[in-house]
């Protein structure tokens, strides 16, 4: 299951704290229009597009990820909430739990053995046991470089609506799914390069609907078809 939802990992790629006050703090329980499938495809030998995986989400009445249906059935992933905590687990490995603590204030502030340390209400560093895993850097509201990954980012002025991330390529891959305080940028991500000086970057391009929430995302890779990948996003 891990290796089929990693492959949404290419381009770069939960949680909510248990309050409805802290809830409204993050994008989980937000008003507005909620993701209901995302549809991933990648690029084959010739150039065309083939559908890859699917993904269906699921909410409670409070408008959080309870569940998410990969591929039909072949797993899923489930989320309980309970005080100051999250459990997420998966199927068909049942056995794998994931716990994501929160602070008072709806903060993650650890995920396993990973601690997450924050500056002015965003993410500073992440931490593995007692070694540095990486630092961020924010600016206006955007992750803009992520050090150790090598990443900066470019953003449109544009504001996100979506209540998910498509692709997160900065925390463990459920933990970037949902859009946690401290954790999201506030803007649709248009561009991400390296500063190693090896010109390749990618373009993310966006597709609106009348409603202004996006319908479609291609992620363009300046080296070819090869990590090309595109998403078809539908709401409820």
């Amino acid at each position: 299951m891990k290796r089929i939802v990693a492959l949404l990992l290419l381009p770069l790629l939960a949680f909510t704290f248990i309050t409805c006050k802290k809830n409204n703090e993050g994008e989980q329980g937000k008003k507005g229009k909620l993701v209901k499938t995302v549809q991933d495809y990648a690029k084959n030998e010739n150039g065309e597009w083939e559908a890859n995986v699917l993904q269906t989400f699921y909410y409670d009445t409070q408008n959080r990820l309870i569940k998410i249906d990969i591929n039909n059935g072949f797993s899923c992933v489930y989320y309980s909430y309970e005080t100051n905590y999250i459990i997420i687990t998966y199927t068909p490995d049942i056995y794998h739990a994931d716990t994501l603590k929160f602070d008072n204030n709806g903060y993650l502030i650890s995920m396993g053995n990973t601690t997450f340390i924050y500056e002015n209400g965003y993410l500073k560093e992440k931490r593995v046991g007692n070694n540095v895993d990486n630092f961020y850097t924010w600016m206006n509201g955007n992750l803009v470089s992520v050090l150790y990954h090598d990443r900066n980012f470019e953003y449109s002025n544009r504001e996100d609506l979506l209540n998910i991330n498509i692709f997160d390529d900065i925390f463990d891959i459920y933990c970037g799914t949902l859009k946690l305080k401290g954790l999201s940028s506030k803007n649709y991500r248009i561009k991400s390069f390296s500063t190693k000086g090896d010109d390749i970057f990618a373009t993310y391009k966006y597709t609106f609907g009348k409603d202004g929430y996006p319908t479609e995302i291609i992620f363009d890779v300046s080296d070819g078809n090869a990590n090309d990948m595109k998403w078809i996003i539908t709401y409820y």
